[in-house]
């Protein structure tokens, strides 16, 4: 499950807990039409699974689905091809609609966002973004994830949002309970640089930090392979490969550190898991809204080497660790919190929000 797809079910959850009556539109290989399934009291409704830059076409199964059950409110987070649909939809039948970005490169100039799209696909791929960016101006609600987002938006297409970081449920978690345990969680993509987790591990693999890398493997064989090696190498790693959230958590809630080598990042959700269960966030660059470097949750090393004296100071020197920790669980709890993130989406759902 992936970032979007967590605080898609989180906020989900949390409204049915309110007795909102929650649908959720998924795209699934070959669906039976108009079946209905239900999962946790989540009503689910599935349309084709259609090519990235193309998936506006699903508008006319989108239409029967809004046709049936006429949504009082439509919110979208994910894929760009869909504000089309939900904005015609919600024309048609009536709803507030709510769009929350998920990526900085939904907020990026058109030029910028296409720029790695193969000369083949770029004019599938421009049409995609023209119907988007036509599109979004007449959402009655527009949030973005951080205040980077916010100003991207305004700057490139020229709109205004309302910066709604990402929240999470609080955890239950002991500081007495933590083990010398640095984690790596993320999809094992390219953007998120895992091979730099692999060399933090294999130049500290003498020393007693047990190093646990999580996520998704790649179809990279060359990067499976090094892995495969160090663990062989390395009694201290292990690759544990992908795991349900609830899981993550239990190894956050006994961890110490973790470790962020991404490029580039919206707003991680791990970031969020870390804060909560006290683990500061040791990043090479990412910082969203600078949260690390302000309000002291970690650090931002800037290179590998600094990553090795940071993480060695933080393992070894546990006051330095301890207080870190604290501020950590402190500001995730005041600002992160999944109450008050659904109360501000419940309120543009029901029309009575002053932000847009």
């Amino acid at each position: 499950m992936g970032g979007t797809e967590i605080q898609n079910y989180y906020i989900a959850k949390s409204l049915i807990n309110k007795e909102w009556q929650v649908h959720y539109i998924r795209e699934k290989d070959s669906p039976k039409p108009g079946h209905i399934e239900f999962d946790e009291k989540i009503t689910l409704h599935s349309i084709p699974r259609k090519w990235i830059y193309i998936k506006w076409l699903n508008i006319f199964h989108i239409i029967k689905i809004a046709r049936r059950t006429k949504f009082s409110a439509w919110y979208i987070r994910g894929n760009i091809s869909y504000v089309f649909p939900v904005l015609v939809c919600a024309k048609l039948y009536g709803g507030i609609t709510i769009w929350n970005c998920s990526s900085d490169l939904q907020a990026e100039a058109r030029k910028d966002a296409l720029n790695d799209t193969g000369i083949l696909w770029k004019p599938f791929a421009l049409l995609n973004r023209l119907i988007y960016e036509k599109s979004l101006p007449y959402m009655d609600y527009r949030i973005t994830q951080t205040k980077l987002q916010q100003k991207m938006l305004e700057s490139n297409i020229g709109l205004s949002s309302r910066v709604l970081y990402n929240a999470h449920p609080g955890p239950e978690y002991s500081l007495a309970d933590k083990q010398p345990d640095i984690l790596f969680v993320a999809n094992l993509k390219a953007v998120k640089q895992p091979h730099l987790f692999l060399e933090l591990a294999e130049r500290l693999g003498t020393s007693r930090y047990q190093f646990k890398m999580i996520g998704k493997p790649s179809h990279k064989s060359g990067l499976m392979g090094k892995i495969s090696r160090l663990e062989k190498k390395n009694r201290n790693f292990n690759y544990i490969g992908e795991l349900p959230i609830d899981k993550v958590n239990q190894l956050m809630a006994s961890a110490r550190l973790l470790i962020c080598t991404s490029s580039q990042e919206g707003f991680s959700n791990v970031f969020i898991q870390a804060w909560l269960h006290g683990l500061p966030v040791i990043s090479l660059s990412v910082d969203p809204d600078n949260l690390i470097k302000t309000h002291g949750l970690g650090s931002v090393t800037g290179d590998l080497k600094n990553t090795l004296l940071i993480v060695k100071e933080f393992m070894e020197n546990m006051d330095r660790w301890r207080a870190c920790s604290e501020r950590c669980i402190n500001f995730a709890n005041n600002h992160f919190s999944l109450e008050n993130a659904v109360e501000e989406i419940e309120g543009m759902a029901r029309g009575g929000s002053s932000i847009k």
